[in-house]
């Protein structure tokens, strides 16, 4: 159970209100985390002469993941970086190419995707005229706000 008082310096995505919740989703919808390297498995693929439905049913990939992961739609995969770095890496080894490449090169997309999100965060400002959660909760307990 989370406590309801985590201390002055805590703050909860209802005290900073919307925006930092709506930054949170614009970065976890973002689909640059694959942009080479899911190119680079549709060609294998395609030079290969094989159909995504092949692939899903051989390894177990639902044919929506490996759309996603040569799309370079994120948001359309399972959340959490370990889904899509197996994915990725299964997929790879089934093409014949190199998985360790291109699980490096996956996760240098990951890493860049990050810092671009945190960026975006870093610039957002932040309200001014907003109390901390700690008073707001005590004002409210008072019955003064």
């Amino acid at each position: 159970m989370e406590p309801r008082f985590r201390g002055p310096g805590h703050h909860s995505e209802n005290d900073l209100g919307g925006a930092h919740a709506r930054l949170v989703e614009r970065c976890e919808k973002q689909t640059t985390a694959l942009g080479s390297l899911g190119q680079d498995l549709r060609k294998a693929r395609q030079r290969m002469g094989l159909e995504l439905s092949q692939i899903s049913g051989s390894l177990k990939i639902s044919k929506r993941y490996l759309n996603a992961i040569e799309e370079s739609d994120v948001a359309a995969l399972p959340p959490g970086d370990v889904y899509l770095i197996g994915y990725t890496r299964a997929y790879a080894g089934y093409l014949g190419l190199n998985t360790g490449h291109c699980v490096e090169k996956l996760k240098i997309e990951i890493a860049v995707r990050e810092a671009e999100c945190q960026m975006s965060i870093a610039k957002e400002p932040t309200p001014k005229n907003r109390l901390p959660s700690a008073v707001r909760h005590t004002f409210g307990f008072l019955g003064i706000l």
